[in-house]
């Protein structure tokens, strides 16, 4: 079988949590749509840090880049 998937656009979200998160936009109809109209998006979790080359490479596209890493840094006060 070859699925030649129509991609309308990539995403890549890269976290702290070790992993990147990819969601690929497709021109199929939504599976389910009464509850979301929206056309069929795909997501799926790459190894950290490899989740654009792994789009660029698999799908030959540039994907929209989401960084949603955050620096945690609490400093806790003793109130008196």
């Amino acid at each position: 079988m070859n699925l030649q998937l129509k991609i309308t656009r990539a995403t890549v979200v890269l976290t702290n949590h070790g992993k990147d998160r990819i969601s690929l936009d497709t021109e199929y109809p939504s599976p389910t749509p009464k509850v979301d109209p929206e056309p069929l998006s795909l997501t799926f979790e790459a190894e950290k840090g490899t989740g654009v080359e792994y789009v660029k490479n698999t799908f030959g596209i540039e994907p929209e880049v989401i960084d949603a890493r955050t620096e945690v840094n609490f400093k806790f006060s003793r109130k008196e």
